[in-house]
């Protein structure tokens, strides 16, 4: 797994503008210097130290799609299965759109025990098929308004006295653009409202209640990512694939 040593600053801690106080500059060098302990401690092949380091960065406010793949990299190298490949997840939602986090992400998948359930997808997705479904809202957004922009150029050469034929390219833009934003809207609200987890345990019996008194008819394993459903409790309604559902412990979920 190649990790990523470089973070924008721009990235690193919400917390500042141009005149930041005292104590939001004091947490963004916290978090830069754990950050770069982390990659020290990475490359020096100590990977608990990283991802402590690393857990520090993010407790320190350090918010970065490649703190997540980094993070996950080293849990991954620690034996920590079911929470790196909860951490590559987050970095393709948090839009880090690199063939390295899904290589590393297919890889981490090989290794569990359970075969993997079919993912959920929107109805968006099965429509417009695996090419706009594979990008990220962020850059469908990006798309849209660089499209949009176009049609606003083209509309004004039209005015200008250009030829006709502009006025159907600008109107194709147009549509285009718009259709871009629609989608990226679209897939961010289904995100947002499917949410997933990862089983962190071994081996979690799924019951069919929220208690150790509801019978558990089969297990699943580390790794495996299920939709979480509703709560009650210290239990979590889970859903595997469209017919396999039931209960587990929450505290052997980490959240996506």
């Amino acid at each position: 797994m190649k990790a990523r040593f470089a973070v924008p600053l721009l990235l690193l801690v919400a917390l500042a503008g141009a005149a930041a106080p005292a104590t939001a500059q004091d947490a963004r060098r916290r978090a830069e210097r754990a950050y770069q302990q982390g990659n020290l401690s990475y490359r020096s092949s100590h990977f608990r130290e990283a991802v402590a380091s690393y857990e520090q960065a993010r407790a320190t406010g350090l918010v970065a799609p490649e703190l997540e793949f980094n993070l996950a990299n080293a849990r991954l190298k620690s034996g920590q299965l079911g929470r790196a490949i909860a951490g590559y997840e987050r970095a393709r939602r948090m839009g880090l759109e690199d063939p390295d986090v899904l290589a590393s992400l297919r890889y981490a998948r090989s290794l569990t025990r359970d075969p993997r359930a079919p993912e959920q997808e929107s109805r968006l997705d099965r429509l417009l098929g695996r090419f706009l479904a594979g990008l990220h809202p962020r850059s469908l957004f990006r798309v849209g308004l660089i499209l949009l922009s176009a049609a606003a150029l083209l509309a004004i050469l039209r005015r200008a006295g250009g030829r006709s034929f502009l006025a159907g390219l600008a109107a194709m833009a147009l549509v285009s653009g718009l259709l871009f934003q629609a989608v990226a809207l679209g897939r961010q609200f289904f995100l947002d409202t499917h949410a997933g987890a990862v089983v962190l345990g071994a081996e979690v019996p799924v019951r069919s209640g929220p208690g150790i008194d509801f019978p558990a008819p089969f297990a699943l394993h580390e790794g495996a990512r299920v939709r979480t459903r509703s709560t009650a409790g210290p239990w979590t309604e889970i859903e595997y694939s469209a017919d396999v559902t039931g209960w587990l412990p929450t505290a052997s979920l980490e959240p996506i």
